[in-house]
């Protein structure tokens, strides 16, 4: 029998395997660490409860990989709802318990869903039939989520729950047992009875993580929040009460204030600091109660570092202010490389130091705040923005938009921007445009990405060659931040994104639909199904069926406007949701769509002609977003319907016509 390490890796490994699967428990692990480990906990226990029922391997497998999702509808849910410490009202517990149908929902494109579908679907139903979401009772209920049910309760039972107290390991099975043929099976019941101790002291995942070592498991996976902020190597957090006492510090935050954490756990906040600051720090305490204070502040030298505080306000359910979180980080190495600069701007080997402010950082914004404050120690900057071209996307992402440049260089950017792009030089590049000078600088990213920064300065500043180098050298740097931006990107467009095609899938359309209100919001839904797929598949094979899967991702994505969104809904099926958007508009689209097939496909490909059949729906108000969709789906089926049709009148034609051809022949 494998030991919990073992076990564990053992299920992860089976996960990654699977990208969908992996990127939904990465995010629930994210999102919701205690709802990560319950689940962990779920998956062990109802391992071994398959075992001593005597199921088959796979079957033990199968039940346990459904505890480790079955709460994967969670990642819907707000944490407002999730960790509410009272009572939920009407409206919240019918969020709750939609988590099942939600979960099922995320992992429709899983390779695992037919594993652990009633597992996810049915773990809520109870034995006496009084569960949710089915009703379902007694033998109903599939005997996997019926092993799930009993793990999840007793883990939910001796675990941390904001809403009430833990239970000690005696007082969870006794609970268990008043609750067997009412909530749970009875003869399932008696087998975990039989295994509970052995789950309980050698594979329970508790609160505290003093049991993890020498373990292969992310060291996240079995932590809590204090152990996880006390790891943060160069982050000081501390966080303070509505009283002003310090209730947690991390060790980095007690180490550069040269303190013993014990000496600042229920400590005064003001008197934390020396008394000639207390009255500065009492201001600054007000200023966050009121909400006038964001962002990042820089403090004084402290210990031979240069530190930066951000102050976030902690309010209650009634917005009351309840606390203080400080967070304070070492901006030394950017202070340094700063101050070289202000020294010496001739020296090159000072650039060294830039490496520290731009590599970094991974999001875009803060890449080209601290790009500019290095520019700017070089050459006074009037303006600057950031423009970037994925291989692969047609459109351009724009940082800091080119508005602050006066009119003249914003033409002029935007008549050569696809020369810009072209270009192999990545050298600075310095042009006069009236009274202003435009510098440029091409950045060629890794997998044929692009990026161009632009640079406006007034025509009396000198740019030398002294200053180009520097600014090259800069250029570099912020290329490689830009890089790493990209590389985040990527791995958050795999959650949203469907693998054959690189449009959008069908989960992130149910993200954006949350969002719209059909008595606010003028939208179109268009459905669009392949026609002949699976005969295509069945005679040519599925090689050549994925092509034409993509070719029409292509060809949609070609025919929609700017703000429209185009999704593989699932096999053959796509979506256009298309925003402020009357019928003329529709039939426009439906109209490109057509032409677009006979441009890019039907020209190349003319033995097998590629259809598709359409169908739409408008929004109105009163009539729900789900009914849109159904009556755009009901419209395309009708389409495909009349399709069918004519391809049946179509082929028994051209079969008699042949067979006409034959007697013919026959008879001379």
């Amino acid at each position: 029998m494998l030991n919990k390490i073992e076990l564990i890796n053992y299920f992860q490994a089976l996960i990654e395997k699977d990208e969908v699967t992996n990127t939904l428990l990465l995010a629930l692990k994210h999102k919701y660490h205690c709802v990560y480990t319950h689940c962990l906990n779920v998956c062990l226990s109802s391992y071994l409860l398959s075992r001593k029922m005597n199921l088959s391997d796979e079957e033990c497998i199968n039940v346990a990989l459904g505890g480790l999702l079955h709460d994967i509808g969670k990642l819907n849910i707000s944490s407002k709802i999730l960790y509410k410490p009272g009572p939920l009202d009407a409206k919240e517990r019918s969020i709750i318990v939609r988590h099942p149908i939600n979960g099922v929902n995320l992992l429709n494109s899983s390779r695992y869903l037919d594993k652990v579908h009633d597992s996810i679907l049915y773990h809520h139903e109870r034995y006496d039939g009084e569960g949710y979401c089915s009703k379902l009772k007694e033998e109903d209920i599939p005997l996997k989520a019926r092993i799930i049910s009993i793990c999840d309760s007793f883990d939910a039972m001796i675990s941390f729950r904001n809403y009430r107290n833990i239970l000690t390991l005696q007082e969870g099975k006794d609970e268990l047992i008043r609750n067997s043929n009412t909530q749970f099976d009875g003869s399932i019941l008696n087998n975990f009875l039989e295994i509970i101790d052995d789950y309980y002291n050698q594979y329970y995942n508790s609160q505290n993580p003093s049991y993890i070592q020498n373990t292969k498991i992310d060291s996240n996976i079995n932590t809590n929040w204090e152990s996880i902020l006390d790891k943060l190597p160069d982050i000081g957090v501390i966080l303070i009460d509505k009283h002003d006492k310090i209730q947690f510090c991390n060790k980095f935050a007690a180490s550069i204030r040269n303190k013993n954490i014990e000496d600042i756990l229920g400590s005064s906040f003001t008197d934390f600091h020396r008394k000639h600051r207390n009255s500065i720090i009492k201001d600054k305490l007000l200023k966050v109660k009121l909400g006038e204070i964001n962002g990042w502040e820089r403090i004084m030298k402290r210990s031979n570092k240069y530190l930066e505080n951000k102050y976030i306000a902690i309010h209650d359910e009634d917005n009351k202010y309840d606390g203080l979180l400080m967070l304070t980080r070492d901006v030394s190495e950017q202070e340094k490389m700063l101050r070289l600069l202000e020294k010496s701007i001739e020296n090159l080997n000072i650039l060294v130091q830039a490496n520290s402010l731009l590599t970094e950082v991974y999001d875009l914004e803060e890449i080209l705040i601290r790009a500019s404050v290095v520019f700017n120690k070089i050459i006074s900057v009037d303006h600057i923005s950031i423009i970037i071209k994925r291989y692969m996307d047609d459109d351009y992402y724009n940082v800091n938009n080119i508005d602050g440049f006066t009119e003249n260089i914003q033409e002029y950017i935007n008549e050569n921007l696809k020369e810009f792009f072209y270009t192999e030089d990545s050298s600075i590049e310095l042009i006069k445009i009236d009274d202003k000078n435009l510098i440029t600088s091409a950045l060629h990213l890794e997998n044929n990405n692009k990026a161009l920064i632009f640079i406006q300065t007034d025509i009396e500043t000198e740019v030398e060659e002294r200053e180009k180098k520097l600014l090259q050298v800069i250029s570099n740097y912020t290329n490689s931040a830009i890089q790493k931006y990209l590389f985040l990107m990527q791995i958050e467009e795999k959650a949203i994104k469907d693998n054959l095609t690189g449009i959008y899938n069908r989960q992130y359309l149910q993200r954006i639909i949350e969002s719209l209100n059909p008595d606010l919001n003028s939208f179109a839904v268009i459905m669009i199904d392949i026609n002949n797929l699976k005969y295509i598949n069945d005679t040519f094979g599925h090689l050549y069926g994925d092509l034409l899967i993509k070719t029409t991702a292509q060809i949609l994505k070609r025919s929609i406007r700017k703000n429209d969104y185009v999704f593989r809904y699932g096999g053959d099926e796509f979506i256009i949701l298309a925003l402020s958007c009357s019928e003329k508009d529709v039939k426009s689209i439906i109209r490109r769509i057509n032409n677009n097939i006979i441009f890019i496909w039907n020209k190349r490909e003319k033995d097998i002609k590629l259809t598709m059949s359409i169908g739409y729906s408008i929004s109105s108000k009163g009539i729900s977003i789900n009914t849109i969709i159904k009556t755009a789906d009901e419209n395309m089926y009708i389409e495909k319907e009349k399709f069918h049709n004519y391809s049946k009148k179509h082929l028994k034609a051209n079969t008699l016509y042949q067979n006409e051809k034959k007697d013919s022949s026959f008879s001379k």
